[in-house]
């Protein structure tokens, strides 16, 4: 898909390195929305990120989004304590983990 000018713009930005391993193969480069969203077209809101990188960080936003429908489905917020550890902890994690990467 064709994001335009602020796709290019994060594309120099970043020095056609993927902004998470650094890898430098123009080919394999892919510009990714942090926020998910394909219609934010913000260039503070597009990354550089090679391909095996990009479908990593979408992986693991699947997998944050499962955990939030679980803690949902037990019924609870993830603020109380009746939320079993092992969700809680995973949740935090990768939720912790996608922060860094993408902020």
């Amino acid at each position: 898909m064709h994001y335009g000018e602020n796709a290019v713009r994060a594309s120099k930005n970043a020095k056609y390195m993927c902004k998470i391993c650094g890898q430098s193969d123009v080919r394999t480069l892919e510009i990714d929305h942090k926020d998910g969203h394909r219609a934010n077209k913000g260039l503070k809101n597009l990354i550089c990120l090679c391909g095996n990188c990009h479908n990593i960080k979408t992986r693991q936003s699947g997998l944050e989004k499962r955990l939030k429908e679980k803690v949902i489905k037990l019924g609870a917020d993830s603020r109380k304590k009746n939320v079993p550890n092992y969700i809680e902890n995973e949740y935090v994690a990768i939720k912790n983990l996608l922060k860094s990467l993408y902020s």
